[in-house]
């Protein structure tokens, strides 16, 4: 036996060195495991989920103290006891035991999750909501060594969504009380939402359906379709949809309004609003129909009166010419009834030349206008002013204006609207001196003129019957005319894209408005 440790001594002696190595390693590994088991101690320990290990038979071998916490069990108490006694669970709502989640992992060897709604019940008795999964431990050879189990609490988490879930509920609430068809739908293309107008309108519930096989019988989603640009800020917030409904088992037009919005679990939906817009396009239609036909007809009249007046020239000639040859050769040859006959004659075919020749203007505004310019309105007053000369003296009339300013139309329709309403002015005046004044203003991209005066004014309900052709307020022996001046002034502001009115008191005077748009 001495030999032999005397020769174990001789061997160790002569082997020191490798010995020495053997055991420095085995120490090296030793204080490498040590500081890996803290460094993963520390990890589980740091995280903000509960952790919790187990063997393989499903006795607890570590918990952290998130675990600890939500459990309410300490580590220590509960190391080697079995994981259905520390971490119960049941359903929230049937409140029946939940299957261990270890049992479900050694069985499966994969990663698992807890179904929706579970509840861990705490030593104390407390619940608390919670979402988990649980996962093997494995060795080197691929063998399952335990489970670790990963929870957390989801408490808040509910009840924000209980909190969403109240907003989405009064939303709803107030899309079912609107009387136009609201449609909640998501990035899928799917129908998530149908007020109860929707329902009624379209005769069936199509939520879960897609919206371009509802809206537009297609088999795959449009291709301008609107979740392509929801953060465009382009996306047009109205557009028109003809869809065929069964409750009028016809195509109807839509009016349909768009809104980006979020859902209360924060993913993109869209909200249509549908506006049943079918009788006011049919009307529309008629009205274009209408206005068609109105214009046809306008242009038939115009050169209906444009070829009556001018043939109606020759013989108005003819007429007033021998009525005049009849007055010069037999004036005191015939009595005085023949005479004032005569006279009758002559001042018809004048007033019938001036109402031809008046019609004959107001038939070629449209059809016989000169091309746009830029005109000074300083020289159209000017012209007007020259034009006038003698009915301003001889009524002693006094005219004033301020700046006019530049505007683009027809100089001689223009030069023919400012002498009408000037030489109205004149025409109605009343006792005292005619005063008339001139202005212009600038209202957003008009400019808009007016015309003042202290005349013998105008009752408010024919303040629409004076534009009217032919419409006259006084008979031709009080007030000479042919009754186509103001429709002639209202017909050349439409051509020029304005608009003509007038504000007057009786004996007061009045004033005449129109605007023509503002060229740069």
């Amino acid at each position: 036996m001495l030999t032999e440790i005397e020769d174990l001594d001789q061997y160790i002696s002569k082997n020191k060195r490798w010995f020495n190595n053997i055991l420095d390693t085995i120490l090296n590994y030793a204080k490498k495991l040590e500081n890996s088991e803290k460094w993963y101690s520390i990890t589980l320990n740091s995280i903000g989920d509960a952790v919790i290990a187990t063997d393989k038979s499903g006795k607890i071998k570590f918990m952290n103290p998130v675990a600890e916490k939500l459990t309410e069990w300490e580590e220590e108490d509960a190391r080697g006891l079995p994981l259905e006694r520390i971490f119960k669970i049941i359903n929230e709502k049937t409140l029946k035991p939940v299957e261990n989640p270890v049992i479900k992992v050694l069985k499966e060897g994969k990663i698992v999750g807890l179904a929706n709604h579970t509840l861990l019940i705490s030593k104390t008795g407390n619940r608390i909501p919670i979402a988990d999964s649980g996962a093997p431990i494995r060795d080197i050879n691929n063998t399952i060594m335990g489970v670790v189990l990963v929870f957390r609490d989801i408490t808040k988490e509910k009840e924000t969504e209980k909190k969403l879930r109240q907003y989405q509920k009064q939303f709803e609430l107030i899309l079912s009380k609107l009387k136009d068809p609201i449609f909640v739908i998501s990035e899928e293309h799917k129908i998530l939402y149908m007020n109860d107008n929707a329902i009624e309108t379209f005769k069936k519930d199509y939520i879960g359906k897609k919206c371009y096989k509802i809206f537009h019988r297609r088999n795959k989603p449009c291709d301008k379709c609107l979740f392509e640009h929801m953060d465009d800020d382009k996306i047009q917030p109205r557009i028109e949809k003809i869809i065929k409904i069964p409750l009028f088992d016809e195509f109807r037009h839509f009016d349909v309004h768009i809104s980006k919005i979020e859902n209360f679990r924060g993913k993109p939906c869209i909200v249509e609003s549908f506006r049943d817009i079918t009788e006011i396009k049919r009307t529309e239609k008629k009205l274009k129909s209408y206005a068609e036909r109105l214009e046809r007809s306008n242009k038939e009249l115009e050169q209906f009166a444009y070829v009556a007046s001018h043939d109606l020239q020759e013989p108005l000639r003819s007429i007033g010419s021998f009525a005049q040859l009849l007055s010069r050769r037999y004036k005191d040859k015939l009595d005085a009834d023949a005479n004032d006959f005569i006279k009758f004659i002559v001042d018809g075919s004048n007033r019938m030349k001036m109402l031809i020749n008046d019609l004959l203007t107001y038939s070629r505004i449209e059809s016989r206008g000169k091309p746009f310019e830029m005109v000074s309105g300083e020289e159209i007053i000017k012209i007007v002013m020259s034009n006038l000369r003698e009915k301003i003296d001889d009524n002693n009339v006094k005219i004033t204006h301020d700046y006019l300013p530049n505007i683009f139309g027809d100089k001689s329709q223009l030069i023919r609207l400012f002498q009408n309403l000037i030489e109205n002015a004149i025409k109605f005046r009343g006792e005292k001196p005619a005063r008339i004044h001139i202005s212009a203003e600038k209202e957003e991209n008009y400019w808009k003129f007016a015309i003042k005066d202290n005349g013998i004014g105008i009752e408010k309900k024919h303040f629409d019957r004076i534009f009217i052709i032919f419409k006259r307020l006084h008979t031709k022996e009080e007030y000479p005319g042919s009754g186509l001046g103001l429709a002639l002034c209202k017909k050349i502001i439409k051509r020029h894209n304005g608009r003509i009115w007038v504000d007057s008191e009786l004996n007061k005077g009045s004033t005449f408005y129109f605007t023509i748009p503002i060229i740069k």
